[in-house]
């Protein structure tokens, strides 16, 4: 005769998916949250309301020919330029460089006083005779034994 509806299992009646807690829509489950914090997910540097300032084109640009730079490059007492050979002291430490072999010289010989780079160099030093040493140090302008 008829059936029963039970109070539990009731399909007649649902809820929508707004009310539902913890539920996702049918536009994803983010979307909601794209468009209430629309202002927080801009990155920081970026400003939104910055606005580039025109420039004004009635000002013309004066360009000044290489003629005038030069002069006035050298109307500056004392200024390092690329035309200018004064310049001032470097505050860094010179490079040594080996008596031999023009390399970048690392250890200087105590008996000798000549510069070398790598072992090999120092025992042709020690073999060469203090003449040809004194003629090396001769060429660096270093005192001569």
């Amino acid at each position: 005769m008829g059936k029963k509806k039970r109070g539990s299992n009731n399909t007649d009646t649902v809820a929508p998916e707004s009310d539902l807690p913890n539920s996702a829509s049918k536009e994803g489950p983010s979307s909601k949250l794209d468009s209430e914090n629309f202002v927080e997910n801009i990155p920081i540097f970026k400003n939104p309301k910055f606005v580039q300032a025109k420039a004004s084109s009635k000002k013309s640009r004066v360009w000044k020919t290489l003629r005038q730079i030069t002069t006035a490059e050298k109307s500056v007492p004392r200024a390092v330029t690329y035309l200018t050979i004064d310049v001032p002291v470097s505050l860094k430490p010179p490079k040594k460089y080996s008596d031999l072999s023009g390399l970048v010289a690392k250890y200087t010989d105590p008996v000798t006083k000549m510069r070398f780079a790598n072992a090999a160099e120092f025992q042709i030093i020690r073999n060469l005779q203090p003449e040809v040493i004194n003629q090396y140090l001769a060429l660096r302008r270093a005192t001569i034994l």
